[in-house]
């Protein structure tokens, strides 16, 4: 009797060893798997990148005299010019704090919906985080909205919650002003969009954020040319 009871014992004791080691198998295969979206987009040329970088910095130059000109403006960034110019500026400040640890970001954008990636390699990781979330402006000026809908480390998903948690701590000294919010249980994040965006220009109103296939539109107008026209 004894001797069938200590077989019992060691089979389960096996089963659940058994059971552990396949999770931890799938969950280290998961983390360690790159999304395919990522894969896509990940490698860019060096000569791409460049270009990329100037047609984003022609948009920008093109903006801002219109803004000194009192006149509205539209910039229009596709998502190879954001991420030629992401793999560009990268290139330029490797040595920078948090590109030492989040490596090669990359965007995605579909219609409401942007996918921020990048090579993790920090805590002793190595793996592609990404985040999911929906950005829209709000009823009041320069305010966007920033919603999660999802953060994983290579196929594995990450708690929201405790993604949202880490965030917070992160944006808590950005250069923009972030104010975390909650309604109906869900957590968001609003963004406060300086209006004066350099010295010699006046007063900025974005009236306009556009998250479409492949591209995102932003467009506005300088309060200076609203104030001359009323």
């Amino acid at each position: 009797m004894l001797v069938k009871i200590l077989k019992v014992l060691v089979a389960t004791t096996l089963i659940v060893v058994l059971v552990i080691a396949g999770v931890a198998w799938w969950a280290w295969r998961a983390v360690n798997t790159t999304q395919p979206w990522y894969e896509e987009i990940v490698l860019v040329e060096p000569a791409t990148a460049a270009e990329a970088s100037r047609q984003c910095e022609r948009q920008v130059t093109v903006a801002r005299e219109r803004l000194q000109d009192g006149l509205p403006w539209e910039m229009v960034f596709t998502q190879d010019q954001i991420n030629g110019w992401l793999a560009h500026e990268a290139k330029q400040h490797s040595a920078d704090g948090i590109l030492e640890v989040f490596q090669n970001p990359r965007v995605s954008i579909t219609p409401d919906q942007i996918r921020i990636g990048g090579r993790y390699l920090g805590s002793g990781m190595n793996t592609v985080l990404s985040l999911t979330c929906k950005v829209s402006l709000t009823d009041n000026t320069n305010v966007a909205a920033v919603h999660i809908d999802g953060v994983s480390a290579g196929q594995l998903a990450i708690p929201r919650e405790r993604a949202i948690d880490r965030l917070k701590r992160e944006t808590k000294n950005h250069p923009l002003p972030v104010i975390w919010e909650e309604e109906d249980g869900h957590q968001f994040a609003h963004l406060f969009i300086p209006d004066k965006i350099a010295n010699d220009l006046g007063p900025v109103t974005i009236d306009t954020l556009e998250i479409l296939e492949g591209k995102i539109r932003i467009a506005g107008r300088s309060r200076r040319m609203a104030a001359e026209g009323s």
